[in-house]
């Protein structure tokens, strides 16, 4: 719901904006984001970001229209909303954004899309203000958006400085290409973003442990795909702005890349890619599929109306055909994540690591099953021996299956890799 509001207050034609709330909803990549407790944050995050957006694009519109209070009925409920309890709204709902899931600071990016993207509309307007009288009447906007903008500052600067967070920033060892060179980073970015797409347009072989080769050259055919399908956003989009005066490839591009500019690399973080980061991305995307479809269609002028209206009619098929398969996927990937042992056995298909076979284990030892634990505890430790919690575990396992000596040397061995862990759990 609140994605449709904010998609209707830009504009978007109302058929349109549920249908992308809809694909959005229901597109499998967003299985791991709603499955997976440990990215709930992302959910949070889009929630309260999109809220926030929705308080600064209604600001505007009181701004536009030049009313300082509005309406608001529900069935028998009425409150009247001054321009006051916005400013509010947009600014506590990105403090919410940031609480729920730091890279909340990135719905920053939204809220000066959404100020930039309606100031253009607004030069399509032949009564369109100049830019000094702009700034007065959305004086309360700008407010908005320069605080939320000191907000973010300062919370960076806290992190940076008396919070004491800047020797997490980088997870990588000394010496690791990717942690070493933010070069290599956004150059296996640019390949990242063709992962991501083929995700979203074809979300199948959908698993939580992605990994990929890293990009070590800047002039790798990875990076100069991504300049060069940048170029081709910019140059459709400006096709779009100059034959009819929309924003929506544009808008939807820079929607996609602002939201993912905290994982790109920039900042070193934990891993390179996940699919729940496409999270809130993912709607720029379908911005973007929809600037291209209307705008195809919108350029066949020369073609019947009888036409038109079958290709709307087969528009409308393929979208029922799409939205039945996202359906289908949805509903495996559902199915994988409801059981344990059923998920980590899927996601062991396609990345062997360690964790997955410490998880794994632990599956299989809460369900009793001692020695299947055993076996991937110990493949587990064939593919990094250095996990302390996987040797804890194995010697919890040991314990409880009698075999004492065994407990006690895989005790030892995790006491000597991790002393902390051990005292934890005394």
């Amino acid at each position: 719901m609140a994605l449709f509001l904010v998609l209707k207050l830009l504009k978007i034609n109302q058929l349109a904006a549920l249908a992308i709330s809809i694909l959005f909803i229901m597109h499998p990549i967003q299985t791991e984001t709603v499955s997976y407790a440990n990215s709930r944050g992302d959910s949070i995050f889009t929630l309260f970001g999109l809220l926030g957006m929705g308080s600064l694009l209604m600001l505007m519109r009181m701004e536009l229209s030049q009313k300082k209070e509005i309406n608001l009925q529900i069935k028998d409920f009425s409150a009247q909303i001054n321009k006051g309890i916005f400013v509010i709204g947009a600014i506590g709902f990105y403090i919410a954004a940031i609480l729920g899931k730091e890279i909340g600071l990135a719905v920053l990016g939204l809220y000066w899309l959404g100020v930039i993207y309606w100031w253009l509309s607004q030069q399509f307007n032949q009564h369109a203000l100049k830019l000094t009288n702009w700034l007065k009447r959305y004086s309360n906007t700008l407010i908005t958006l320069l605080t939320t903008t000191a907000v973010a500052a300062g919370y960076l600067a806290l992190r940076s400085g008396p919070l004491k967070f800047q020797e997490q920033l980088n997870p990588y060892p000394p010496g690791h290409p990717y942690g070493d060179s933010v070069v290599v980073r956004l150059s296996t970015f640019a390949k990242v973003i063709f992962i991501y797409l083929r995700l979203l347009v074809a979300p199948f072989r959908l698993h939580m442990e992605r990994t990929t080769e890293l990009v070590l050259s800047p002039f790798s055919g990875w990076v100069v795909g991504a300049l060069l399908l940048g170029l081709a956003a910019g140059v459709v989009g400006w096709a779009e702005y100059r034959r009819h005066r929309r924003l929506l490839v544009w808008m939807g591009s820079a929607w996609f890349l602002a939201m993912l500019i905290p994982v790109s690399g920039i900042v070193p973080i934990n891993d390179i890619l996940y699919e729940h980061w496409l999270y809130l991305p993912s709607v720029g995307f379908w911005l973007v599929l929809y600037g291209l479809i209307r705008l195809i269609i919108d350029d066949q002028s020369k073609i019947s109306q009888v036409a038109k209206r079958i290709l709307n009619k087969f528009g409308h098929m393929a979208y029922g055909v799409i939205l039945l398969g996202c359906l289908t996927l949805s509903w495996r990937q559902n199915y994988i994540w409801a059981d344990p042992i059923r998920f980590y056995n899927y996601t062991l298909q396609f990345n062997q690591t360690a964790r997955m076979q410490n998880n794994l284990g632990m599956a299989y030892a809460d369900k009793g099953q001692l020695n299947k634990a055993l076996e991937h505890y110990q493949a587990a430790l064939e593919i990094n021996s250095t996990y302390a919690q996987i040797h804890n575990n194995l010697a919890n396992t040991y314990a409880n299956l009698g075999q004492l000596e065994l407990a006690k040397e895989s005790y030892q061995e995790a006491l000597e890799l991790n002393p902390v862990l051990m005292q934890s759990n005394f």
